[in-house]
């Protein structure tokens, strides 16, 4: 795990679209993975900036949004489809066939799911996915309880999930119940994940999530066996971190995240033969057959399956 401690949301909002660009430079046809919400809106602000600066190009990337209410039509005001539209597709050039949403409006969302978890392995797999984290620990919208081996499903949401949204609509009864997210292993499955945490309001579950048991109780748990993960917090979301005693690397603001994939990631993909994945990389899904078999449990013990979790690098964004 790379943690990242930025001075504000701004700084946090600049960093993870330094990484994402860098993943379509590296690779202009991947396969990003997104989120909607108010966390990334800065993020997609950034992206669009960079785009009309001609610094990074969106024509042959692919993306696969988390999740999508259920039912809802494409162009409700809350829909996510109108949301990613408003926020980040209108401003950059990505081509309208390569936006992959779960449709909230199919027929049989069973059948809906089983084609987007189809499209997303038939496009290879996503290179690079962006997660928040929810106050009740939820990632997409799986919600506490949520099997660790999920894939893509129809999900119930949470009372606080609907709660939490409701800001969002004309009346609290207009928040949709259900929604369709990608699952956690179907998460699990990107190559590389990126997770944003911002505000006070997140330190608790933050901290929770990445220092704590491995749970279904606490979706967002999960994060901390990816081999490839880079965790983005602003000083009060990371305000209940356990970071005393660890020498960060400073740098100044505005600069470039440095590649995801640290040597606690390597050593795990070492030890456990991750194997290539179909663009000849090395492919986490391999590495989670090997080390996460189906969990139904209520409790998974991280010093038993897992080890603890693993923090390689820190550093701080900005000034202090």
């Amino acid at each position: 795990m790379e943690l990242i401690i930025t001075a504000d949301y701004d700084e946090l909002s600049r960093a993870a679209a330094d990484i994402i660009a860098g993943c379509v430079r590296e690779r202009p046809d991947c396969v990003l993975g997104l989120a909607a919400g108010a966390t990334p809106v800065g993020t997609y602000r950034e992206l669009v900036r960079l785009r009309q600066q001609g610094k990074v190009d969106f024509c042959r990337v692919r993306t696969f949004n988390l999740d999508e209410y259920y039912p809802i039509e494409p162009d409700h005001p809350q829909s996510y489809h109108r949301f990613m539209w408003e926020h980040l597709f209108s401003g950059i050039n990505v081509r309208r066939e390569n936006v992959h949403l779960p449709r909230g409006t199919a027929p049989d969302p069973g059948e809906e799911c089983r084609r987007y978890e189809a499209a997303i392995e038939d496009s290879g797999g996503i290179d690079l996915l962006l997660l928040g984290v929810g106050a009740n620990g939820h990632i997409g919208f799986n919600e506490p309880g949520t099997r660790l081996d999920s894939t893509t499903h129809l999900v119930q949401l949470a009372r606080e999930t609907v709660a939490a949204n409701a800001r969002f609509f004309d009346r609290p009864e207009d928040v949709p119940r259900l929604a369709i997210t990608m699952g956690i292993k179907t998460i699990m499955r990107s190559r590389r994940l990126l997770l944003l945490a911002s505000g006070a309001s997140k330190g608790a579950v933050l901290a929770t999530a990445l220092e704590g048991p491995v749970t279904p109780g606490v979706p967002a748990s999960v994060v901390q066996l990816h081999p490839f993960l880079t965790v983005i917090a602003d000083r009060a979301a990371a305000s209940g971190l356990q970071t005393e005693g660890r020498q960060p690397v400073r740098l100044g603001g505005g600069g470039a995240a440095p590649p995801i994939g640290t040597r606690c990631a390597a050593d795990a993909g070492r030890s456990a033969g991750l194997t290539r994945g179909r663009r000849g990389r090395a492919d986490p899904g391999a590495w989670l057959q090997v080390h996460l078999p189906v969990l139904d449990g209520p409790h998974v013990d991280t010093d038993v399956w897992f080890g603890t979790p693993c923090l390689t690098k820190a550093r701080l964004v900005g000034s202090t």
